[in-house]
């Protein structure tokens, strides 16, 4: 992928269920906000979803919107 790209952050039960929009210019940001939520103690809302996913087990899946 080259240049900045929309993609959506997904439940991976749920893939039509766009949870979070980002823009990035690098191809690994989407993986890189699991690792927040587990690193931070941030509480918003992306990272309280994220941290019960992973609770269950579970990692969000990204698709790119554009």
């Amino acid at each position: 992928m080259t240049g900045p790209f929309i993609y959506g952050l997904v439940d991976p039960q749920e893939p039509a269920h766009v949870r979070y929009v980002g823009m990035a210019l690098c191809p690994r940001r989407p993986f890189v906000h699991a690792r927040e939520a587990h690193r931070s103690t941030k509480l918003t809302h992306k990272l309280n979803w994220i941290r019960t996913l992973l609770a269950d087990g579970r990692e969000p899946s990204f698709i790119v919107l554009q």
